[in-house]
């Protein structure tokens, strides 16, 4: 019988697959495309070649806080995202209070290979205010949490967008403990023997005196905030479209709030905000679950 896992990974890589019957842009990738063109109708196919786990850091390159495996990042809350432009799938999340580590993960849609795309970012305990931050800031790197729904690909800045997080029902934070993020992490610059964030940040330094830092985060620190809650960036749900050259991303919260968060480049100066529907009260079932 096929473990949990391997199931989860046999229905994400199998409902990506499905897009690529779908008009696109890109071409279907090779391993993909081979799937489909044999596949009988409601079939099943196992595309990756190799295991999620045998990508996983050796554990003296995980952070001190961890309690679980990074095996979580398939398993307890998180998500993913589909790079059309590349034909990957990305991966990225934790459990928090389990699994700390805030590597990507890349699933190749033509090799049928995972690999990882960087290493795990060396994690500061709590504050006084309750905070933790990774060693090189939340400038430089994000530190991870249960990504539900909040993976997007953004193609008209080719980055992976992670619009929300949930680190016990909370956002990231400023070491003061104001809102900071989203995050975007490049995949261009992916490389699964570099950290992150900055050169030094890494876990045991001393050790891994090799490891350099790939700089692949940047923190647009615009997350939303309203009456003091964190919604908008837990539990969420969220898709992406491209309008005029513009990355346009709908996120509904964990509140059932609708936000049209518009990336217009690299620069978060000119990302706007809005929120454009809303339920009659906030309180009530959560509406946790995926979105298209």
């Amino acid at each position: 019988m096929s473990s949990p896992l391997r199931f989860k990974l046999l229905a994400t890589v199998s409902a990506i697959a499905s897009l690529a019957v779908a008009p696109m842009a890109y071409a279907a990738p090779t391993l993909v495309a081979q799937a489909l063109s044999t596949m009988a109708p409601n079939s099943w196919q196992r595309l990756n070649l190799n295991s999620f786990a045998s990508v996983i850091p050796q554990d003296s390159q995980l952070p001190i806080q961890t309690f679980a495996s990074p095996t979580t990042k398939i398993s307890a809350w998180s998500g993913a995202a589909w790079d059309s432009t590349r034909g990957n799938l990305m991966v990225w999340g934790g459990a928090y209070n389990g699994y700390e580590g805030n590597e990507v993960y890349v699933w190749n849609g033509s090799s049928g290979l995972w690999s990882r795309g960087s290493l795990p970012s060396q994690v500061n305990p709590a504050n006084a205010n309750g905070v933790m931050t990774t060693v090189d800031g939340v400038n430089n790197a994000p530190v991870s949490g249960e990504s539900y729904d909040n993976l997007v690909y953004l193609k008209n800045v080719d980055r992976l967008g992670v619009v929300g997080v949930s680190r016990d029902g909370q956002t990231w934070l400023n070491a003061d403990g104001s809102v900071t993020g989203p995050y975007f992490w490049d995949p261009a610059k992916a490389d699964p023997n570099k950290v992150g964030g900055l050169t030094g940040s890494q876990v045991n330094p001393a050790t891994f005196a090799d490891v350099v830092g790939g700089q692949m985060w940047q923190n647009r620190n615009n997350g939303v905030q309203l009456n003091g809650l964190f919604g908008v960036q837990s539990h969420g749900t969220s898709d992406t479209i491209s309008v005029n050259g513009k990355d346009i991303v709908y996120i509904t919260d964990e509140y059932d709030r609708l936000w049209r968060y518009t990336v217009a480049g690299l620069d978060p100066a000119t990302d706007t905000w809005e929120q454009i529907g809303s339920r009659d009260a906030l309180s009530g079932a959560a509406g946790w679950g995926s979105g298209a």
